[in-house]
């Protein structure tokens, strides 16, 4: 009778490892699961994350291409008033060589005007 009663409870004690082995599989496999849940999600955020970044990266290129374009034409328009100013000055010297020199000789030679110089 000994021997059957610790055959039961050999028997009763190896059941309750087994279903305490189940449980703790259970929730192993429980918490892979939610682990693996929760990289996933991360991973996502993170290509969220990548693709804003990107976004970002392709409107400040935009926006460089833009400075760049402005700056280019403000260059231009800088250049184009840098020219008309020395066309004005040489304009201004040429006008005043004219009055200078040229209108008093002739005034000498007895001529009025510049077209009855040119003939026009």
């Amino acid at each position: 009778m000994c021997k059957s009663f610790d055959d039961d409870k050999r028997f009763t004690m190896l059941n309750v490892l087994k279903e305490n082995f189940v449980e703790i599989h259970k929730i192993i496999i429980d918490e892979l699961n939610s682990l693996k849940i929760s990289v996933n999600a991360q991973a996502l955020r993170m290509e969220e994350q990548e693709k804003k970044i990107k976004d970002m990266e392709e409107k400040n290129l935009q926006k460089q291409t833009k400075i760049d374009s402005l700056e280019k034409k403000y260059d231009s328009l800088k250049l184009k008033m840098i020219m008309n100013e020395l066309i004005t000055s040489a304009c201004k010297a040429v006008y005043l060589f004219q009055s200078y020199f040229i209108n008093p000789i002739i005034k000498d030679m007895g001529i009025d005007s510049w077209s009855q110089l040119t003939g026009t």
